[in-house]
């Protein structure tokens, strides 16, 4: 295999610092080389491979700059440090305290995966349980599993002091996953603005029994 010549991988390696992202495509047209010798630089630069927008994008270790949740964003193009999204999810359901709901998962990735985990729970990656008609997934170690089993039990046992009614829930659930990227003080505002009786603390419990982090001004 012929070695690609120093100044063009130079040049691609500033390219790609100044665009932060970069597709398969354009590191082949920069370095007038195959996919095979592209996607070897690729390795061989070690760097993160978008967990959205179907894997097309990557960009260089040094540069994400990763949230408490190891994501870190360029415009709608999502990273993770754990990996693809498969391993992302794994990772976040592996180490909650309660398992998380599909809701929840969608939330913190800022897209919603429900047809992706069923996939997941069959190839033995997830497992999923239902309990009091809400479908909770977990690690599929079992060891770890039985805990947070255990603990999202005793945790429903509480059900009646987080629940909002369903009219109310609907609507919080859908202005979370339609706008990821706000904190719950402003959903909460906007959600009043149109009329919804519902107060911050209420949202918080619901959402925390959903699995959900607080998330407030204070926690940016």
């Amino acid at each position: 295999m012929k070695n690609l010549d120093s100044k063009v991988v130079e040049n691609a390696l500033m390219a790609f610092q100044k665009n932060k992202v970069m597709t398969l495509e354009d590191l082949k047209t920069l370095l007038c080389c195959s996919m095979i010798t592209a996607r070897r630089r690729l390795k061989d630069w070690q760097t993160f491979t978008s967990y959205n927008q179907n894997g097309r994008y990557y960009t260089l270790p040094h540069i994400p700059k990763f949230d408490t949740h190891g994501l870190w964003y360029y415009r709608n193009i999502g990273f993770s440090k754990h990996g693809n999204l498969k391993q992302t999810i794994v990772h976040f359901v592996g180490n909650s305290e309660q398992g998380l709901s599909a809701w929840s998962i969608g939330k913190l990735l800022g897209f919603a995966v429900h047809p992706l985990l069923p996939r997941m729970e069959k190839n033995n990656v997830l497992c999923r349980e239902k309990i009091q008609g809400n479908f909770i997934y977990f690690s599929s170690d079992k060891v770890v599993s039985d805990k947070q089993i255990s603990s999202y039990k005793a945790f429903a046992s509480n059900k009646q002091q987080t629940d909002l009614p369903c009219h109310i829930a609907v609507q919080v659930l859908v202005e979370g996953i339609k706008h990821p990227e706000v904190d719950w003080e402003l959903l909460v505002k906007r959600l009043q603005s149109r009329g919804v009786q519902v107060s911050l603390p209420e949202v918080i419990s619901f959402l925390k029994f959903h699995g959900v982090e607080k998330k407030t001004t204070d926690s940016h």
